[in-house]
């Protein structure tokens, strides 16, 4: 079974594998591997999100509804999976992150 070196090595970042290479055969030409598919999975996507919302009565008929949303509200990081190209120089590193921030949404709404 394959490890990650996020246990032993800290896993995330230029020159650091996030799986252990050396599971790995050395590729000279082309064919096709022994392994099942969808064998490694990169890092996982932890999503915290928030909503409040509260209903002001304002008449019999209407009612004004103030919403606040927040997306990704503790900012965490969503890395990408680790680059699988086993002919290119990151083999197995985790080079970038998704750009999805904490994000803020206020509204209101008037129903009737």
């Amino acid at each position: 079974q394959v490890k990650t070196t996020v246990e032993k090595l800290g896993g995330i970042g230029p020159g650091t594998p996030f799986f252990d290479p050396t599971a790995f055969a050395p590729v000279n030409q082309v064919r096709f591997g022994s392994t099942g598919r969808n064998l490694l999975r990169g890092p996982g996507t932890v999503n915290f999100d928030l909503g409040l919302f509260r209903k002001f009565p304002l008449t019999e008929r209407f009612t004004l509804q103030f919403r606040a949303e927040a997306f990704n509200s503790t900012n965490t990081p969503h890395f990408n999976n680790p680059n699988s190209n086993v002919s290119a120089g990151g083999f197995l590193q985790v080079l970038s992150a998704q750009q999805d921030q904490r994000q803020f949404r206020f509204g209101l709404r008037l129903a009737w």
